[in-house]
């Protein structure tokens, strides 16, 4: 199930999402926030390659808002992983559970025709 933007609900304070690479090579994937969250997760760098030389590895990037929010989010996942092939989870995570109303937040990568899903 390919998806725009997923929401994590009020009480809640993480959700996992995958990447399916729709190339090889380098991209930037980070989210958004379209509610209650102030800053950008992420960048994560991370670099697609053919089935043969799959990549396992991963790295952490705490965004900090620019303005006061109710809430901060870390986004964790992996660098590498094979194109046209759902990644390792990412996690979006915030330092406390969604106030009323929950958290939309939309994945984004620098290469337009990669997908993401949450199964």
């Amino acid at each position: 199930m390919a998806i725009e933007a997923f929401f994590i609900p009020e009480g809640q304070s993480s959700v996992t999402f995958y990447l399916v690479p729709s190339d090889a090579g380098e991209r930037t994937i980070s989210v958004t926030a379209l509610s209650a969250l102030a800053g950008p997760g992420g960048p994560i760098q991370f670099n697609a390659v053919p089935p043969a030389a799959a990549v396992k590895a991963h790295r952490t990037f705490t965004a900090k808002p620019a303005t006061p929010a109710p809430v901060d989010a870390t986004l964790k996942g992996p660098t590498g992983g094979t194109m046209h092939v759902k990644s390792t989870p990412f996690t979006v995570t915030l330092d406390q559970p969604a106030p009323a109303g929950g958290v939309a937040v939309t994945p984004v990568s620098s290469v337009k025709a990669d997908v993401f899903s949450i199964t």
